[in-house]
């Protein structure tokens, strides 16, 4: 089978590179993308890569304008996505020049690639939400917002009244659209699909979680590794805590200022710890309680997972959240809200701990009360780590994608 995917950009630890990488041990596999990509597996298989970064870049910065003519709010990314002349005929003639049996869309964002280009598609098409841009009327995570049941109109990200109507227009369009085409929406977590699932009723909507990276444990000497790597490391009077990712947003989506919370709350306790940050800075100055790694590669990533006595994710909107399963199979327990992605993947009480959706509060005491949880549970960590290991491998994920591509073998 031929399957062209499709997104804005796609570097070496994009959900969608690690389906395609597994993909491409039974399927030819090609990428159709706003930007070139630095991961040799995507470059080396990317159509018509300098015209279509031409075209991404150009739409990139016209998207930037059309946000601040019409008032989007400072930090919020939003994608218009009314231009799609030259995407629709370069999809169809690569369709006809490579003979694709599957288009599937992952992250057309920035206005790169609206849905409006699949439209009278003759093969399969597939739609990943790993957002929602493609769903709503521009934003890409609309945090729970009511609006997007009831009325983009009063979008509240749109700071301009008189424009909120161009959201509700983008709404509207996008719902006749989805409507008339025959198209699967596959969705990363239960959550997300409910979400998407109460305005677009009549889509054929099916949860298949992410890939695993190759990089993380799969088996059970890999997982001792991490086990031993956390047993050599580990100080008596010491917890270390790792999150990644967890930057300071206009909407807080990110939770940064839950960590913010649970970090003050920790020192005022009096409790020795040390917060390992990968990707963005936390912003903490303070190098007695601040490890700061920037961006690591997975298998760097997985050795940082492993050192931690807990990983936390704050974030109050996942649709899937990759940090919570690479750290459950390194052998380390996740603290998260019980709402979004994160609860489809942790076992409560067992492999990560669920606080009440969006209570700091309650946050910070799943943290506190379970901060020697790995020390004492390792065999209970190892055994847990495999069976996810095993459920969330890219055998599993791969024959769940074929079934979605179904018909056209």
């Amino acid at each position: 089978m031929k399957i062209l995917h499709v997104a804005y950009s796609l570097g070496e630890s994009s959900a969608a590179t690690r389906l395609a990488e597994i993909q491409n041990e039974k399927h030819t596999i090609h990428f159709f993308l706003g930007r070139l990509s630095k991961h040799n597996f995507i470059r080396e298989r990317q159509i018509y890569p300098y015209t279509l970064t031409v075209i991404g870049i150009t739409l990139h910065f016209m998207e930037i304008f059309l946000c601040r003519l019409f008032g989007v709010i400072k930090g919020e990314i939003f994608s218009f996505g009314y231009t799609s002349l030259m995407q629709r005929w370069l999809l169809r003639r690569a369709i006809s020049k490579f003979k694709f049996d599957v288009v599937h869309l992952h992250w057309g964002g920035y206005g790169f690639f609206p849905i409006s280009a699949l439209e009278g598609l003759p093969i399969r098409k597939v739609i990943t939400a790993h957002d929602y841009h493609c769903f709503t009327g521009g934003c890409h995570v609309p945090m729970g917002c009511e609006q997007f049941y009831l009325n983009c109109a009063e979008c509240p990200i749109i700071e301009n009244k008189y424009f909120r109507s161009v959201a509700k227009h983008a709404q509207v369009e996008r719902m006749l659209r989805l409507q008339k085409m025959d198209i699967t929406v596959t969705t990363p977590s239960n959550y997300t699909m409910e979400y998407i699932s109460r305005v677009h009723k009549t889509l054929d909507i099916r949860v298949i979680p992410n890939v695993m990276g190759s990089q993380y444990p799969r088996i059970a000497s890999s997982v001792d590794l991490m086990i031993d790597i956390f047993t050599e490391h580990k100080l008596e009077n010491l917890v270390k805590l790792v999150v990644v990712g967890v930057s300071q947003t206009t909407r807080e989506n990110k939770g940064f200022d839950v960590l913010s919370y649970v970090i003050e709350r920790l020192k005022e306790e009096q409790i020795q710890f040390k917060v390992m940050v990968i990707g963005d800075s936390t912003g903490g100055e303070d190098k007695s309680i601040y490890e700061n790694y920037g961006s690591l590669k997975s298998g760097e990533l997985a050795r940082v997972y492993a050192v931690a006595d807990l990983c936390l994710v704050p974030s109050r909107y996942e649709t899937f959240s990759q940090v919570t399963l690479e750290a459950i199979v390194c052998g380390t327990p996740v603290v998260a809200f019980d709402l979004t992605g994160p609860k489809d993947i942790i076992s409560d009480g067992i492999t990560g701990f669920l606080a009440p959706r969006f209570d700091k509060e309650g946050f910070y005491c799943a943290v506190k009360n379970n901060l020697y949880y790995k020390r004492k549970n390792l065999y209970t960590l190892r055994k847990k780590a495999l069976e996810v290991a095993e459920q969330y491998s890219g055998r599993t994920i791969i024959d769940a994608f074929d079934e979605v591509y179904g018909n056209t073998f």
